[in-house]
């Protein structure tokens, strides 16, 4: 009886490591930025993008943050503070954005000919710390929220109480996500949830729930603005809703949504969390 017990404490021991492990995983994957040391001017491509992106390793993202920036008027904080920072380590004045070429460039008034030139001709330190500045400045409030599109395979088997994704939302809701809905994927849940011998109104019911317990976020985006490279046809109101830039997490078994990881991440700045077969939260 001892010796069960014991092994019971250690299993129960180990798991708590291992959820600990991908908690501190997490937190390194979306609240750590990295900014290596090889991290000088770099051309971005212009691409579509809704809302801010990391920078990248070696800053190759950085004309394509600053034009984001410098663009719209809800980063107009940041944008200021980059560019005051930028000015300290020579960057006076710095602007950046899309000037016709193929590719996004940043642009400073250079204090000794009085001219505006390209990034690409200022000190080697100026163009070092641009990458880390922008990074700094662009990235996401500690206590902003986490917000989530939980897809219909992982809701419905969850609100029917069936593990481990039950397991999971659980500990979704203790940590204080927050749950993004739209029409759309509130029609889906309903259709599924039927399927399992339940009353639509059950997802009604768990959504009302999660409103009290200020856990409930809605949106209304355009299905039309999501191009097949993203998710197919009947996999956009899942993805919808990060477009508009009201999630940045998705939580789903589906093959397609995570085959198609690569280009929402470029696009979207969009994190897929857990796998098929990984649900230790």
């Amino acid at each position: 009886m001892k010796d069960a017990i014991l092994v019971s404490l250690q299993d129960l021991e180990q798991r708590r490591l291992a959820s600990l492990m991908e908690f501190m995983a997490w937190q390194l994957v979306n609240r750590v930025f990295l900014v290596g040391p090889d991290r000088g001017s770099k051309k971005s491509e212009l691409e579509p993008i809704s809302g801010l992106v990391p920078v990248g390793r070696h800053g190759e993202r950085t004309m394509l943050v600053l034009s984001v920036l410098f663009a719209n008027s809800e980063y107009t904080a940041p944008a200021d503070r980059v560019r005051g920072w930028a000015g300290t380590f020579g960057l006076d004045k710095l602007v950046g954005g899309w000037v016709g070429e193929p590719g996004l460039r940043a642009s400073f008034s250079d204090r000794l000919s009085a001219a505006n030139v390209p990034t690409d001709y200022a000190g080697f330190g100026s163009q070092q710390i641009l990458p880390v500045i922008t990074q700094l400045f662009s990235a996401p409030p500690g206590k902003s929220e986490t917000r989530v599109v939980v897809d219909t395979n992982v809701f419905v088997l969850a609100v029917a109480g069936l593990k481990p994704e039950a397991r999971f939302y659980s500990a979704a809701i203790r940590r204080c996500w927050k749950l993004v809905f739209s029409g759309q994927i509130i029609e889906e849940y309903q259709r599924v949830i039927r399927e399992y011998g339940y009353r639509s109104e059950v997802v009604l019911l768990e959504l009302n729930k999660l409103d009290g317990m200020n856990k409930y976020r809605h949106c209304s985006p355009e299905l039309e603005r999501i191009g097949a490279e993203l998710a197919s046809h009947d996999d956009r109101h899942v993805v919808a809703p990060c477009q508009e830039g009201q999630a940045t997490v998705i939580v789903t078994k589906d093959s397609g949504l995570l085959g198609r990881k690569a280009a929402t991440w470029r696009r979207l700045g969009l994190e897929y969390w857990l796998s098929k077969r990984r649900w230790r939260f």
